[in-house]
């Protein structure tokens, strides 16, 4: 029923404010989303003082290929990249609403989200 109600400003102002959700989302993460994102989002892996980058797009630069909403973002997250995506150097975003269901896919969002600048009030 919470997920039904789910939209940008309920994510923005709720989910993401709360200390609970962010810690399911920041474990959700670093579980599934490291790998590919990064442990601060930038897609980057720090090697002894050398940036490697890791197969998945950065999600600090503030570009967001298929939508920048919170709500596009969840059903980026949820999906997998869209049919139409050739995938960042050739890997595409996993749907993985199919292995976290849709209530982590929230928390995870709201834990990304709580991270950038562009969803803080005023950014």
């Amino acid at each position: 029923a919470t997920l039904a109600t789910l939209d940008d400003q309920t994510l923005v102002a709720k989910w993401a404010t709360d200390p609970v959700i962010l810690a399911a989302g920041e474990a959700t993460y670093v579980g599934t989303c490291n790998a590919c994102h990064g442990a601060d989002l930038s897609a980057t892996m720090d090697v002894g003082g050398v940036k490697i980058p890791l197969p998945g797009l950065p999600l600090t630069d503030g570009q967001w290929k298929f939508g920048g909403k919170p709500m596009d973002i969840f059903k980026l997250v949820n999906d997998g990249s869209p049919p139409e995506s050739d995938g960042h150097n050739g890997a595409r975003m996993e749907a993985w609403g199919r292995k976290l269901g849709p209530q982590k896919v929230a928390e995870v969002t709201a834990y990304v989200i709580s991270r950038l600048p562009e969803f803080k009030p005023g950014g």
